[in-house]
């Protein structure tokens, strides 16, 4: 096997980089067509981040800092909100781009490694979450992110490398450095790989990328820590504890056991279960074969954990069966290597496809079907939207009445009905009803509500505290003078979870129009909040 060259990796990825810098720079601004729900709750932390709030100190959300911290600084620095996210892609692609190269020279050959670098960067500056949706949306970036740093720890343990005393060192600062950072974007990819790659690493011997992993680790996550001290991590596992908790939604999908025996990865986990006992049977593969098992359900738990349960880890899986299949003692086996590698590439090719030429559908999507996500701040935005979800809000009701989801509270009736699409103008006609009512002038009321970004079109404070995304609890609504109940809410479910913890007699009602009820609390509430 040629080993892939220095000079032409390096030059791949900053042609790549550069190419990626290009596409943003030419279209200006973010354009997205679908996940409106997802995409402002992403709005509203990267507004709140990029006013100095640390995400679990001054907000409730399970997402780490990290995911958006990028996108924050961005903004600080002067760049419009929609510039910003694409920007931050390119920020984090380049911050990578060391690790990415460094596991092409080291264990990939010329055509294998050169596919690395450009699926690698295609993957972190990607404008769709996966999948094969032909709509554009940066939502659930985050999940990409997690999913590059996890497939550089993989490849890193996965695939055979040198074993120099310099390579060792290098993969376990790469391997330390890319778990803690996983750590503060998306934990449960750490936690999913931590025992996997510390057996595969001792397994294979290489002590010493160990105790460089931990050092490096540690040393990042003691920066974290410095910054933000120690209540950071407190906080953190805080509101890790009330997604686990929660009965609004605990996991994006499926359950793990459904997820793992679904038709969808079935494929992926034959192909696993065939490689693993393939090389466990030859001799002196065995570790490489019982290594190759143990990832299975630490990335089928990844897959689990993101919306629409990608398996984008078959992509390593295929490197590191490409490059075993070339490997001294495993002649009779290669050609089985090789065609299960093909398969694997062949079942994540659709959305593999989807996530690399993204960037170049962004770039050519024609402006004239978008218009302005927020009309009245369109210098400080730079975001567009499929101009019918800024027109009409749709909603959900039922044709023939059951009862049991239409319900009483504070003397107002509320009915079984529920918003589909078309958040923004419904957003827009609340807050132009509450500026008409003059109660709510400064500060966000609490909402009852799975999101509540109202507050994003307005010149109010986020309520402190709060939850961009709502999960359990009541967080923030200490800091909350009024209650807004809207009348078609995103979600009834959460709608009357949330009522159902606040106490009616602390309610006094101000203002009810066709549209929401407004309340003002007496007091302090006295129910479970998160904060």
């Amino acid at each position: 096997m040629i080993k892939a060259p220095a000079g032409q990796v390096w030059g791949i990825l900053i042609l790549s980089l550069a190419i990626q810098a290009g596409i943003v720079a030419l279209r200006g601004g973010l354009y997205f067509g679908v996940h409106e729900g997802d995409m402002l709750h992403l709005i509203e932390i990267s507004e709140r981040m990029s006013r100095g709030a640390v995400a679990h100190v001054d907000f409730e959300t399970p997402i780490g800092e990290w995911a958006v911290r990028p996108i924050g600084l961005l903004i600080q620095a002067g760049l419009p909100l929609g510039q910003a996210m694409l920007w931050s892609q390119i920020a984090v692609a380049a911050l990578l781009a060391p690790a990415v190269g460094w596991v092409a020279i080291s264990r990939l050959s010329r055509g294998a490694g050169l596919m690395w670098c450009v699926g690698m960067v295609s993957l972190i500056t990607a404008v769709i979450y996966g999948g094969t949706e032909i709509y554009l949306s940066f939502s659930m970036h985050y999940n990409r992110w997690a999913w590059a740093l996890a497939l550089l720890v993989a490849a890193l343990v996965l695939i055979p490398g040198p074993t120099g005393r310099r390579a060792l060192i290098l993969d376990g600062v790469v391997i330390g450095l890319a778990m803690a950072a996983l750590a503060v974007v998306k934990i449960t990819f750490a936690a999913a790989l931590f025992l996997p790659v510390v057996l595969g690493l001792i397994l294979q011997r290489r002590g010493g990328s160990i105790l460089w992993a931990v050092i490096a680790g540690l040393g990042l996550l003691a920066l974290v820590t410095a910054e933000h001290g120690p209540g950071y991590w407190l906080a953190y596992l805080d509101d890790l504890l009330v997604v686990l908790n929660s009965d609004g939604r605990p996991y994006p999908g499926e359950p793990y056991a459904r997820t793992l025996l679904s038709p969808s990865f079935t494929i992926g986990t034959l192909l696993v279960i065939t490689a693993g006992l393939m090389l466990r049977a030859r001799k002196g593969q065995q570790a490489t074969g019982l290594i190759v098992l143990m990832f299975l359900p630490a990335f089928a738990y990844a897959s689990f954990q993101n919306f629409g349960n990608d398996q984008l880890w078959l992509t390593v899986f295929a490197l590191c069966l490409f490059t075993l299949s070339a490997r001294p003692g495993l002649e009779r086996q290669a050609r089985a290597l090789r065609a299960m590698a093909l398969v694997a590439l062949v079942a994540i090719g659709p959305v593999a496809l989807n996530i690399v030429y993204s960037p170049l559908r962004h770039l050519l999507e024609p402006a004239g079907n978008y218009t302005r996500l927020f009309p009245d701040r369109p210098e400080a935005t730079a975001l567009y939207t499929i101009e019918n979800r800024t027109l009409r809000s749709r909603a959900s009701v039922p044709l023939i009445p059951a009862g049991e989801d239409a319900f009483t509270w504070a003397g107002q009736d509320f009915a079984d009905c529920e918003l589909d699409s078309g958040f923004t103008p419904l957003f827009r006609a609340m807050n132009a009803q509450l500026a008409a009512g003059g109660h709510v002038q400064d500060k966000q009321p609490f909402v009852a509500d799975i999101f509540a970004p109202h507050w994003l079109y307005t010149g109010w404070a986020p309520l402190d505290h709060g939850a961009p995304w709502y999960y359990d609890g009541l967080p923030g609504i200490a800091d909350a003078e009024y209650l807004l109940v809207p009348t078609c809410p995103s979600s009834r479910v959460i709608r009357r979870d949330i009522l159902d913890l606040i106490p009616e007699d602390q309610a006094v009602l101000v203002e009810a129009t066709d549209l929401y009820a407004l309340f003002r609390l007496q007091g302090q509430v006295n129910a479970p909040s998160n904060r």
